[in-house]
């Protein structure tokens, strides 16, 4: 169930879902809350009684797949790429996150294929504090005659009394 009805976060789980946009979600009069409800209800045997509920989401920079979901549209909508990367990196960290990186590649002008990144803060490359603290999305946007990727990845914040970090976020 990824990317239902082109919204930035859907996934089944018997978790909290996290969603850009609640009115794509609700839909006119709540149809297509009603149709989604009744879909993951009709996929298992284990959300017969499951139940949707909608909260705005508070925290829309620190969602990286929201974020990533902004950037593709404003790269759909012919937004410079620059522009529109540095909109995105600068709406994350004003979120009060720890680090950020952008990186869109593809044909951005001409023929030949090139990759940008922006890099703004602290981020964690390797070890495994990386699956703990760093939140990546990655969206493939299709033009007439080439393919465009973007990727964000974001280091929410860290634990300063982690002993894997080894001091890396003090």
């Amino acid at each position: 169930l990824e990317s239902c009805h082109g919204s930035a976060c859907a996934k089944k789980y018997l978790a909290d879902l996290q969603c850009a946009d609640d009115i794509v979600w609700v839909g006119s009069a709540g149809s297509r809350f009603c149709h989604l409800t009744a879909f993951i209800s009709s996929t298992s045997s284990k959300f017969l009684t499951s139940r949707l509920y909608a909260e705005k989401l508070t925290t829309r920079g620190l969602c990286a797949v929201a974020q990533c979901e902004s950037l593709r549209y404003k790269l759909i909508g012919g937004l410079a790429v620059r522009r529109a990367c540095y909109g995105v990196l600068r709406f994350i960290m004003e979120s009060q996150a720890v680090g950020c990186e952008v990186i869109v590649s593809g044909k951005l002008r001409g023929q030949r294929a090139k990759s940008m990144k922006f890099v703004d803060g602290l981020m964690i490359h390797s070890g495994n504090p990386v699956n703990d603290y760093i939140q990546k999305a990655v969206r493939h946007h299709k033009k007439i005659s080439f393919i465009n990727n973007a990727k964000v990845d974001h280091c929410q914040m860290c634990s300063t009394d982690a002993k894997d970090l080894a001091g890396v976020c003090d």
